[in-house]
């Protein structure tokens, strides 16, 4: 918009993208997501009214961040996949169970998708994420075993939730989950920061869920945690010590490869 140039070629039409979309879905049929799911506990551990939800933000201290991205590269996994393991982690302080369930929101442009980036709009979906967590695993395994549970979703991570029911026989009345994790590769805008010859002086950020509790990760520097929830859930000094003790626990996770995962569970648990 600076320059004043636009691209010379159209944005793909939505209706191709529908198209496709069902083309893929029709392609990837299969047993999946019935295995994936099989003997889950998918009855609702959060509960809430979701009618009314609060956000907190946290920025991640810059040396700290350094660390999480230093770690990542360090077990050649991702930041993404520390994430995933972190809100694992958490579930499992908080439902005394080993087995977890949660949302994961994905981009919706996989490669596969012709112009997947030349897209305009969100093409966002959200899929079950399992993990079993073992207390006595070292943290940097623990994080592997992360990274290889999200790639097995990432031929069916564009399957719609009803298709997953259908695919796994759950019935419609039962909440696959209740609690998300998401995780974007841009950034908050803060104050600041420059657009163009503009100045921003004021942020204010709004989020609405249908889910008791939404964990998001903005990447982009200043990296920044974000928990979204339900009121009736939690009040706040209980929403503060959490976002608190998932931003220490993140930089555990980072630098304990040796750590075992139930020191963390342990942390988590106290907040």
């Amino acid at each position: 918009y600076e320059t004043g140039k636009l691209s010379e070629a159209p944005a793909p039409k939505f209706r191709d993208y529908v198209r496709w979309l069902k083309s893929a879905a029709q392609t990837n049929a299969n047993p999946f997501w019935a295995d994936y799911l099989r003997n889950a506990r998918l009855d609702a551990k959060i509960g809430g009214s979701r009618k009314s939800h609060h956000t907190l933000l946290r920025q991640v201290d810059s040396d700290a961040e350094k660390e999480v991205r230093a770690g990542a590269a360090a077990s050649r996994t991702t930041v993404h996949s520390l994430v995933l393991g972190l809100w694992a982690l958490f579930l499992s302080a908080w439902t005394k169970q080993a087995d977890t369930i949660f949302g994961l929101t994905v981009s919706g442009r996989p490669p596969e998708l012709p112009n997947a980036f030349a897209h305009v709009g969100v093409l966002f979906n959200t899929v079950p994420f399992r993990f079993q967590v073992d207390h006595e695993e070292p943290i940097g395994d623990m994080v592997q075993r992360v990274h290889a549970n999200y790639a097995s979703l990432a031929s069916h991570e564009l399957t719609p939730l009803s298709a997953i029911r259908q695919d796994a026989s759950i019935a419609r009345e039962t909440e696959l989950f209740d609690t998300v994790a998401v995780f974007l590769n841009h950034g908050f805008l803060v104050q600041g920061d420059r657009l163009g010859a503009c100045e921003v002086s004021d942020v204010a950020y709004n989020s609405r869920s249908s889910y008791a509790l939404t964990f998001r990760v903005m990447e982009r520097s200043p990296m920044t945690l974000e928990l979204l929830y339900d009121e009736s859930v939690l009040e706040r000094p209980h929403a503060v010590a959490i976002l608190e003790s998932l931003d220490s626990a993140l930089h555990l996770i980072a630098n304990g490869s040796d750590q075992r995962a139930g020191e963390i569970v342990s942390l988590l648990g106290r907040a």
